[in-house]
């Protein structure tokens, strides 16, 4: 399963609103007005 697809896995499991994905940062997600961390792999220019 390619990366994109299990963050979205993630979002949708938490009960997320947005993904948010930015170079140098873990991909996080915002779950009730709040913005949670999902993965302690930072991603990288090539990732993007």
């Amino acid at each position: 399963m390619a990366v994109i697809d299990q963050l979205f896995r993630h979002l949708i499991e938490l009960g997320g609103s947005d993904l948010h994905l930015s170079e140098g940062q873990p991909p996080k997600v915002r779950v009730h007005g709040g913005v949670k961390t999902i993965s302690d792999q930072i991603l990288t220019t090539d990732y993007m």
